[in-house]
């Protein structure tokens, strides 16, 4: 029983891993100028714009939003251009490793933060029909994974898979 709890632990480790790596990949699509989303951004935030129906009297909020998810995209693209230079043909040691995710998650919060603050100003603005539909066409757009889809472990989403079993990156 014990083995099959373990066997269940990193089950949902690889399946939290996963979901991680989905996530990443679609914010990666989102950053990576001259990528998947750097040519795409435009057309997803016009895609968006229709859907919410933004009226121009939301248009500022609106603005707000996609120049914030702008920035971020740049941002978030910079930075895996920025750790190859640096590491050269060498792969990167275990530190450097850390200090590129270090890099990678304190602008990513900080983008978080920018999108959160234009979001609040945009979803204040929205009539119930356009929050409905922003709830569910908006954060895989945003980056975000829906917080249901998340093994928890005593209240907490459990963060699987790489501790101690030997992280590949």
């Amino acid at each position: 029983m014990m083995m099959q709890g373990g066997s269940m632990m990193m089950m949902h480790g690889d399946m939290m891993m996963g979901m991680m790596r989905r996530q990443a990949m679609s914010q990666a699509d989102m950053a990576m100028p001259g990528g998947a989303m750097g040519d795409r951004i435009e057309g997803r935030l016009a895609f968006l714009r229709a859907e919410l129906k933004i009226t121009d009297a939301q248009a500022a909020h609106w603005n707000h939003l996609a120049q914030a998810l702008r920035d971020n995209a740049r941002k978030l693209g910079d930075l895996p251009a920025a750790t190859r230079q640096r590491a050269g043909d060498t792969p990167p040691t275990l530190p450097q490793r850390f200090e590129s995710q270090e890099q990678w998650f304190s602008a990513r919060l900080e983008g978080m933060r920018e999108i959160k603050t234009a979001l609040s100003h945009l979803h204040a603005s929205l009539s119930d029909e356009q929050k409905a539909t922003a709830d569910q066409l908006l954060p895989p757009h945003l980056g975000l994974m829906p917080m249901g889809n998340m093994p928890m472990m005593g209240g907490m989403p459990m963060m699987g898979g790489a501790m101690g079993r030997g992280a590949t990156q």
